[in-house]
């Protein structure tokens, strides 16, 4: 059954809060009105807007909510961008470690321009340290730029690159950086190096055109990988 119904939380007894919650932004049931109605499936359903309502606010709501309430999972749904939106979702994440709610009964999804993600917790502690963020950045500006060439209207022959062009293009930027190293010449080596890695990029972009990866995939598999590698040196670090 679909719950419908939705209620402003900060209008709702703390003791009336039991079972599967979701927890929204109020804009997002317009955003996108499909992905709404099926997270309100079987659940009850609450809205909260931090430009009428400050989060300190819903921040003491959600603490006796969790420390009193019999309390299955909270599943929260907001507007990816949105600055009032983001503090729901840190709000509720702190409140969750201050009572020692169990954190696997909390799930994240955002929404924006009809795309549609769930969120992890990291991500969100991840969203308060802005010099990590802005470093980042160099990453994304790449991996856009990458995208931007590869569209419809980009350039004409990074368009027409396949995987053997691309394997060729390797070959040829790692005997350029060959020669670059036996000339200890650091400003060519620093290029050629952004060559290959541009050509990652390529391959990336274009092995996600033929639905087999993309260069998010690569990046989570490859930390996988040696951290099963490295077992000993990774049983103790928690990555962040």
């Amino acid at each position: 059954m679909t719950c419908n119904l939705h209620k402003d939380i900060m209008t709702i007894s703390s003791t009336h809060f039991k079972g599967k919650l979701l927890i929204c932004g109020t804009c997002v049931k317009d955003i996108n009105p499909e992905k709404f109605e099926e997270l309100s499936k079987d659940r009850k359903v609450y809205t909260f807007c931090p430009e009428m309502t400050h989060s300190s606010l819903l921040g003491y709501k959600l603490t006796t909510i969790l420390r009193t309430c019999d309390i299955e999972d909270i599943w929260i749904f907001t507007k990816d961008g949105s600055p009032h939106c983001e503090q729901i979702l840190t709000t509720l994440q702190e409140v969750a470690e201050n009572v020692n709610f169990d954190k696997n009964k909390l799930k994240y999804f955002v929404t924006k321009k009809g795309r549609f993600s769930e969120i992890t917790d990291k991500t969100i502690r991840k969203s308060r340290n802005i010099m990590e963020i802005e470093k980042l950045m160099s990453f994304n500006k790449l991996h856009k730029v990458t995208e931007i060439l590869m569209e419809e209207d980009g350039c004409p022959n990074d368009k027409k690159e396949t995987f053997e062009s691309i394997l060729n293009h390797f070959e040829e930027e790692i005997q350029e950086l060959k020669k670059g190293l036996n000339k200890k010449d650091w400003n060519n080596i620093e290029e050629e190096l952004g060559d290959i890695l541009f050509n990652v990029f390529l391959f990336s972009k274009v092995a996600q055109n033929n639905n087999r990866f993309d260069i998010f995939d690569l990046f989570e598999r490859t930390s996988n990988k040696f951290i099963e590698n490295h077992k000993k040196i990774f049983e103790n670090k928690i990555i962040k």
